[in-house]
């Protein structure tokens, strides 16, 4: 009798795990477990090269960004793009990451300026934002700015990107502030990013993106 009585504790324990394994794995909000394709904070010693970024400028200049420990989001180094007409490019994938998030956290020392960070798969833009005047932005298929969120200078600021198919949200510091913008022809996949500095200088940290 009391061997049945143990059969049936093991039994009923038993199943209990099994219900509290489902609702963990269907509770709202619940997702996969995102791995991570690249991640830079620029304080391991390497060169932006090295990392697999492509510095660049207008044509002419011989300006480029580099790595500097002027300031930091979280560590000791940054990227920094000391004038304008500078550019910043890293491919990260051959055949492009679907449902991709892409975080960065930038700061501008002065309000007014431009610096664009775009998304491409190949030649194809997927995502265009800029922080504009005081504004960060986005741009449609129309080639139209639309306001997301105003910004403050001299501040780190965080902006994520979450691509879903071929929709995509914006986030700042956490919160979002856009939901279910197209992407850019409605492509579906990302395997570069761009940054470009208008006329002010900037800073980036902390670059990463995640596979869904």
């Amino acid at each position: 009798m009391k061997k049945v009585r143990e059969i049936k504790k093991r039994g009923i324990a038993s199943w209990m795990g099994a219900l509290l394994v489902m609702f963990l794995l269907n509770m709202p909000g619940q997702a996969a477990a995102q791995q991570a394709v690249f991640e830079d904070n620029f304080d391991d010693g390497k060169s932006l090269e090295a990392l697999g970024y492509r510095p660049g400028a207008a044509q002419g200049m011989s300006e480029r960004p580099v790595i500097s420990s002027d300031r930091s989001a979280s560590g000791e180094n940054s990227v920094f793009f000391a004038v304008k007409q500078l550019n910043l490019r890293k491919k990260f994938d051959n055949v492009g990451v679907p449902n991709a998030t892409v975080e960065w956290k930038v700061n501008l020392p002065e309000m007014g300026g431009s610096f664009g960070i775009s998304l491409y798969n190949g030649r194809d833009a997927v995502v265009k934002t800029n922080m504009f005047s005081k504004n960060l932005i986005y741009m449609n298929d129309a080639n139209e700015k639309n306001t997301l969120a105003p910004y403050k200078a001299n501040e780190w600021i965080t902006v994520r990107i979450a691509i879903t198919g071929n929709k995509y949200n914006v986030y700042m510091n956490d919160k979002l502030v856009g939901e279910n913008i197209p992407t850019l022809g409605g492509q579906t996949k990302v395997n570069t990013i761009f940054y470009s500095v208008g006329n002010k200088a900037a800073y980036i940290d902390d670059v990463r993106v995640l596979r869904n």
